[in-house]
């Protein structure tokens, strides 16, 4: 019971306090606000007629402008100049307007503003305001910016010839305020400030009826007439191009100075200023500092030893098209000419230049630490030229190094951007890196030695070091041989322009949807993101060239944290859901992407409505509305921000997921999610009208891509070009034909001399014909060399492989000096352009337009084009001298078969026999079952009729003081013939040599007692033994054996 009172009495507390605080709550919602007062002009006399409105930007009561007790959104003062009116205050922020209209729908006198906003619980203001008459001031043009977007932004300020806004000179009255903390006295202003924010305010107080159409508009200036004044107009860039990210600029242009203000009666026509000329000047004035900016640069880059002529060259046509644009008058039909040029000549000066700069400057940087390889294997290479002696060899090498590193020091441009320990760490590795492989591993690491085949190694060695011997006999030819060849190799480097370069790119690639037309898109050309377009220098641009028969703009809100942020959408009783992400599109877009198949109901071309809105079907349900109904979208913030309109559709999800744009990714904007953008789902987001996005929802929305088609006489390849020559990096452009597609961007190329012209094949035949020349020569010199070495044994591939050897040491020297001496003329072609001499026949009266080629691979190329034309140049004189004492031809004579065999019995036969290694290797540890299969194999063949085996002996295992094992199988083979029978003695030796964890097989078979057979019989004994040999291998897989 005493639970029960106590519980009572704290419900009775609680009720009691509730009625004592809910009248309070109610007195703040009855609150009125009452304001009242006079409008006089400058003499105090009552000005008739002004109109006094209020204006809500909290957006809480939902209307721009308050409705106030008359019914309308606005007062007039009367004969005496005098004006009252009440509201319900709800804590709204509120600005009161004071304007007059002429009789001619005009605003004859400056207009008045009144913030309030900033004091709770006003219940009065008595407002007395002074209205001065005015004149007009247009501003027309817009703002030229190089690589940047201006968004239509622009605040003008009127101020006098001491730099002080009206509003702050001139009196527009006083106001006294009475709110809940007391009285107090402030002063309205005088609109001197002009900008988006308040001619739109002004728009909708004509849209309200407030003001009469055309009283104001946008770009009109309201100045105090009779009063000198100067007028300064702001605006603000988003540069795309010259920042990391994208970065704001604001710009100041002055109009009018001190010495010669302005000065406009109420009689005066409109002062029309244009603010283009100023832009265009301010623009070449910022293209010219970008070119400034890359000239440094590439001074910069001069004195590390580059060479730079076609980068200058490029540079002067950017300084040319800059001077162009200045020459050209800036009148309206000039404007487009001059900023093509501009842009060109930006997009050369700060992209195309720059990315090669910084291309240089990473090749250089790589090669620096690659090419310590190079010199290393071209120093051994000296070493083994000069000297016999292997000791000599190794000694030598170092000091050969040592010589080329510090030749390269001097030589390679860009070295002083190496870092010295990476370079140092080349250096030793590759030093020692070749001395083990070259020196030391050779030594311990031994080719296979199999019975009876001479070691590959030693057989190259050999061949290389006869081939070294003959070229230093005669020292005047080999001097002669590798000049030429160094001199190929020389022009090749210097003269012949094959190197990375960056331009436009058109690339074809796989088209993945039917619509037909170019898509532009800015991306970051590093993580892909969307970097955005600009209504006025991209989708204005190309409706200015006149070409395009239908256009598509996209406009996507930016990207947002969905956890964080978010849209809704209600209907008329108040529920509610959240949007992520709003897309806005006009009626064009059915053109390209086929989107009216994604409405279950509605018509797609009334998207061109401004408050339009097509909804997904799971809204539709959730909030129980469709076509033709009206709901709310709400802006969220720290004041919400609502918009009225009317579902014109209702959208398929799975549908509009499927649906594919021109490049093959989905029309759908990006939200943010764990910091990585995706596609919103369709289910959360909306469509609207993209001018609606684009005017009302300017501060979070940006066009992601623009859609269009070109007219039937327009090449849309030749306009993509166009496009992005002018805006450069991060722009794509897709073009889409009726059965191709491409992709054009600036990219990175390969500037190919032979692309222009064969020229250079010139060289290359000179060289060629020299070569053949002398190798010609040492074939008719060596002759008796040449029969001795048929004397001795050897066969003509090994005669022929004696002068390929010599031409590949000719094209090993020729290339390396060649590629050295290059990339010194470079260095000094460079030096002399910094320093000219008065010796112009030196370096030509025009400087060399070629690329230098620094990537580190150039140097393998190099030795390759010296050994390749070398080798290629000898080929034929060292078939010559491989078949000079070898019978090589063999007369064909159309005999029957059986008559070519019976004749190859009588002539082809042999008193010796034959050593033939059979393929494969046996493992250790599948020897001996190995050997079971052999001699089973074996025995198998002793009871053939027309072959057959016999006497087959299976020896013992050997081993020998080197380690080597060896098992042999004896056997005889007899072959029945119609005359008599025909027998070999064979051997089969298994060999498994120490370092080796195999053996290998080999078959040794001879005439029977030195009797001379024909050689097709011991070539039929090796193939039935090579058969045995493979069938093991399909043996050892059915016994699973690896």
């Amino acid at each position: 019971m005493k639970y029960k009172t106590i519980r009572e009495l704290f419900t009775i507390i609680f009720m009691v306090t509730l009625l004592g605080v809910y009248p309070y709550i109610n007195v703040r919602a009855k609150v009125t606000l009452i304001v009242k007062g006079y409008v006089k002009d400058p003499n105090g006399n009552p000005i008739q007629g002004a109109r006094i409105f209020l204006h809500d930007y909290s957006f809480i009561t939902e209307e721009f402008f308050i409705r106030l007790p008359n019914g309308k959104y606005y007062v007039e003062t009367n004969e005496n100049g005098f004006f009252e009116f009440s509201v319900e205050d709800i804590y709204a922020r509120y600005q009161v307007y004071v304007a007059h209209v002429s009789a001619e729908g005009e605003l004859d006198y400056v207009p008045v503003v009144l913030d309030i906003h900033m004091y709770e619980h006003v219940s009065l203001v008595e407002l007395n305001v002074t209205l001065y008459p005015s004149a007009s001031v247009i501003v027309n043009g817009s703002i030229v910016y190089i690589g940047g977007n201006w968004r239509g932004y622009i605040k003008c300020s009127v101020y006098d010839t001491e730099g002080r806004p009206y509003s702050e000179i001139l009196n527009a009255g006083n106001a006294i305020i009475t709110y809940e903390g007391g009285t107090l006295n402030v002063k309205p202003k005088l609109i001197s400030t002009y900008d988006n924010t308040l001619w739109r305010n002004f728009e909708k107080a004509i849209e309200y009826e407030i003001l009469p159409k055309n009283a104001i508009f946008e770009r009109l200036v309201l100045v105090p007439a009779n009063y000198d004044f100067l007028l300064v107009v702001y605006t603000r860039v988003v540069d795309v191009k010259r920042y990391p990210k994208p970065y704001v600029v604001d710009i100041t242009i002055p109009i009018g100075n001190r010495e010669s203000p302005y000065k406009l009666s109420t009689q005066s026509p409109p002062l029309i200023v244009d603010i283009t000329p100023w832009s265009i000047k301010n623009a070449i004035k910022l293209v010219e500092s970008d070119i400034a900016v890359t000239r440094k640069e590439l001074d910069e880059m001069e004195t590390y030893g580059f060479f730079i002529a076609r980068e200058r060259e490029e540079l002067s046509r950017a300084e040319a098209l800059v001077e162009e644009a200045s020459n050209i008058p800036v009148t309206g039909e000039n404007v487009e000419l001059i900023i093509d040029k501009l842009e060109r000549a930006y997009v050369i000066a700060r992209e195309y230049l720059v990315l090669r700069m910084n291309f240089m400057r990473t090749v250089a940087i790589e090669g620096a630490s690659l090419l310590p390889v190079f010199l290393s294997i071209f120093a051994v290479t000296l070493a083994f030229y000069f000297f016999e002696d292997n000791k000599r060899k190794m000694l030598s090498y170092p000091l050969f190094y040592l010589g080329l590193i510090l030749v390269f020091i001097l030589v390679y441009p860009g070295f002083h951007l190496v870092e010295r320990t990476l370079f140092l760490e080349s250096v030793i590795a590759s030093l020692l890196g070749v001395l083990v492989l070259i020196f030391i591993l050779p030594r311990h690491i031994k080719e296979p030695d199999i019975p009876g085949k001479i070691q590959r190694r030693s057989l190259i060695a050999i061949t290389f070091s006869v081939a070294k011997r003959y070229s230093k006999t005669r020292k005047t030819r080999t001097l002669i041989t590798v000049f030429s060849l160094a001199a190929l190799i020389w022009a090749f480097t210097v003269l012949a322009s094959i190197s990375t370069v960056y331009g436009i790119r058109l690339d074809e690639i796989l088209k993945s949807s039917k619509a037909e037309g170019i898509l532009i898109k800015h991306l970051n050309a590093s993580t892909g993101e969307y970097l955005w377009l600009s209504y006025y220098s991209d989708y204005r641009w190309f409706l200015l060239t006149g070409k395009i028969s239908k256009i598509s703009p996209r406009i996507y809100t930016r990207p947002i944290d969905v956890e964080k942020e978010w849209f809704t959408i209600e209907n008329s009783e108040g529920r509610k859901v959240k949007l992520y992400a709003l897309l806005g599109l006009s009626s064009n877009e059915e053109y390209f992407s086929k989107i009216s198949t994604c409405l279950i109901s509605g018509d797609f071309n009334k998207i061109n409505d401004t408050y339009a809105i097509i909804i997904p079907s799971s809204i539709s349900r959730s909030l129980g509305i469709g076509v033709g109904d009206t709901v709310k979208l709400v802006l969220s913030g720290a004041i919400p921000v609502k918009y009225e309109l009317k579902v014109v559709g209702i959208l398929s999800e799975d549908a509009f997921d499927d649906l594919k744009d021109i490049d093959g990714e989905s029309l759908r904007p990006l939200i943010e999610i764990d910091n990585e953008l995706v596609h919103v789902n369709s289910t959360d987001m909306v469509i609207l009208n993209w001018n609606f996005m684009r005017q009302e929802l300017e501060g979070i929305s940006e066009i992601a891509s623009i859609a269009l088609s070109v007219k039937s006489d327009v090449d849309p390849i030749s306009l993509a070009r166009e496009y992005i020559e002018r805006k450069g990096t991060g722009y794509i452009a897709w073009i889409a034909l009726k059965d191709k597609c491409f992709k054009a961007y600036v990219g990175e190329y390969t500037e190919n001399i032979f692309e222009q012209n064969i020229a250079f094949i010139v060289p290359i035949l000179i060289v060629s014909v020299n070569v053949i020349v002398t190798m010609y020569s040492i074939v008719h010199e060596r002759r008796r060399e040449i029969f001795i070495f048929n004397a001795i044994g050897f066969n003509p591939t090994q005669i022929a492989m004696l002068f390929l050897a010599e031409s590949i040491v000719y094209g090993l020297l020729g290339g390396g000096i060649g590629y050295i001496s290059g990339l010194a003329t470079f260095r000094v072609i460079a030096y002399l352009s910094k320093h000219p001499i008065p010796i112009p026949m030196l370096i030509g009266g025009q400087p060399l337009m070629v690329r230098p080629k620094l990537e580190w691979f150039w140097s393998i190329i190099m030795i390759a084009i010296a050994i390749m034309v070398s080798m290629i140049s000898s080929f034929k004189p060292a078939i010559n001298a491989a078949f000079m004492y070898s019978p090589t031809k063999v007369k064909r004579l159309k005999i029957e078969e059986k008559e070519r065999e019976k004749r190859e019995e009588v002539y082809l036969k042999a008193y010796t026999g034959k050593r033939v290694g059979l393929p494969g290797k046996i493992g250790e540890a599948e020897a001996i079952l190995f050997f079971s299969f052999l001699y089973t194999r074996l025995k198998d063949l002793t009871t053939g009729y027309v072959e057959r085996a016999k006497d087959i002996e299976e020896l013992e295992e050997e081993e020998y003081p080197d380690g080597r094992r060896v098992k042999r199988f004896k056997f005889k083979y007899i072959f029945r013939t119609d005359e008599r029978e025909i027998m070999t003695d064979n051997e089969i030796i298994i060999t498994k040599l120490p370092q080796n964890d195999y053996y290998t097989v080999e078959l040794s078979t001879n005439p029977l007692g030195g009797e001379r057979i024909p050689i097709k019989y011991m070539d039929r004994v090796a193939s039935v033994i090579r058969d045995i040999v493979r069938d093991w291998e399909e043996e050892r897989k059915r016994l699973g054996i690896r």
